[in-house]
C-alpha cells in the first residue's frame, strides 16, 4: 500500500485542487518512508484518479476536497482522507499512531467522526 499527502510545500495544501505536489510514503516496518514525490501542479484534477493508480497509491491524505471529485476518486479505488491541515510530518505521523483527529481542519462536518488508519469511523 502507498499513501500519498496532497501537499502545498511541507504542509498539507488547503484544497486538493491547490496541491502542487504528492509526497508518496511506503511502510517499511513500523514507520512510514518517503520514497518519492510527485509534481501535480500541472496535472489536471480529473487526470488525478489515474496518476494515483499508475503510480500504486491507494490512499490520499488533503485539505478540502469538492463531493464530485472525492467521489471521482472513491470510484477509482483510492481511499480518501480529506479534510486534514497541518505539517506534513506531523500528519504522517499522527496517521501511523491512528490519531488523526488533532489534524482535522477547523469546522469541517468530519468533527465526529475518528480516523482508524485512513478508515473512517462514526463515534
Amino acid at each position: 500500500m502507498d499513501l500519498a499527502i496532497a501537499a502545498y510545500q511541507n504542509r498539507i495544501a488547503s484544497l486538493l485542487e491547490t496541491a502542487n505536489q504528492l509526497l508518496v510514503y511506503k511502510t517499511t516496518g513500523d514507520k512510514f518512508q518517503l520514497v518519492r514525490k510527485i509534481d501535480i501542479a500541472e496535472v489536471s484534477i480529473t487526470a488525478l484518479p489515474q496518476l494515483l493508480r499508475q503510480n500504486n497509491i491507494t490512499e490520499l491524505i488533503c485539505g478540502a476536497v469538492s463531493g464530485c471529485v472525492f467521489n471521482m476518486l472513491e470510484v477509482s479505488g483510492i481511499t480518501v482522507i480529506p479534510w486534514m491541515t497541518g505539517e506534513v510530518e506531523s500528519v504522517i505521523e499522527a496517521y501511523h499512531r491512528q490519531s488523526m483527529e488533532n489534524f482535522i481542519m477547523p469546522g469541517c462536518c468530519y468533527h465526529r467522526h475518528r480516523f482508524r488508519r485512513g478508515k473512517r469511523k462514526t463515534s
